[in-house]
């Protein structure tokens, strides 16, 4: 789905990369009634993706709260309701979450799906300030849209509040392991990091050329591949939190 308001591009599908929501999932399932926040959600279909994903591996007390700098994105998310096209990545077991909608061809996210997605008010994930932590705090596909000052600065704001994981994506391949370094963050080595790499596919060009939201077919060619090539961070055990208080 790819919605446009100005210069504002809110791109997103359900079930973008499959991969890395079972991923983070399993991460999750150790803590305690996880609380999410998704930055640059644009209409949706990432929040409730996680709440599904979630669903259906029986991590029933997750809490997702997203938001997006685009006011109109958001309406469209708090809605729940989706042309029947939009579903084209969804897995099978998935679409029991989906109910027909009151528009021909429109189908709506269920009830108990968008009960868990709280969406707050329109903010940049650059300038966005957290009054709490959360156990994961997502910027997807996000940070290729501001300078490298920017990415650098946000990474770092966003780990002050991400008490355990941090998911990034499109971030420079200049700026992405300074940043985490400095945050305390680093990659979760996983044996799918390749399929969560490769879950990014839409992203993936023979020649990348100097498109920092590109990727390589072989990761291993990044600068700084290990984080380059990841999206899902960790806390170090060393570093602690800074910013926001930690319950």
């Amino acid at each position: 789905m790819r919605h446009v308001v100005g210069d504002r591009i809110g791109r997103t599908d359900f079930f973008r990369n499959a991969p890395f929501l079972s991923a983070l999932v399993e991460l999750l399932r150790a803590v305690r009634s996880p609380r999410i926040l998704v930055h640059a959600a644009a209409t949706g279909a990432e929040p409730y993706s996680l709440v599904m994903a979630a669903r259906l591996a029986g991590l029933d007390d997750i809490a997702v709260y997203a938001t997006d700098i685009e006011p109109s994105f958001l309406e469209i998310a708090k809605r729940g309701v989706y042309e029947e096209g939009s579903l084209g990545k969804v897995p099978r077991e998935a679409m029991k979450f989906f109910l027909p909608g009151s528009e021909p061809g429109t189908v709506e996210v269920a009830p108990d799906v968008r009960a868990s997605v709280t969406f707050l008010s329109p903010a940049s994930f650059v300038a966005f300030q957290a009054n709490e932590a959360y156990d994961a705090v997502l910027a997807l596909n996000a940070m290729t849209y501001v300078s490298r000052q920017e990415q650098r600065r946000a990474i770092v704001a966003l780990a002050a509040y991400a008490r355990s994981y941090l998911c990034i994506t499109a971030a420079s391949p200049a700026i992405v392991k300074e940043a985490l370094d400095a945050a305390g963050f680093e990659p979760v080595e996983r044996p799918d990091w390749l399929k969560i790499y490769y879950g990014w596919w839409d992203r993936v060009r023979f020649r990348p050329g100097r498109r920092e939201w590109a990727l390589p077919l072989l990761p291993y060619v990044m600068k700084d591949w290990r984080y380059s090539a990841s999206t899902i961070f960790r806390r170090r055990p060393d570093h602690a939190a800074t910013g926001v208080r930690m319950a």
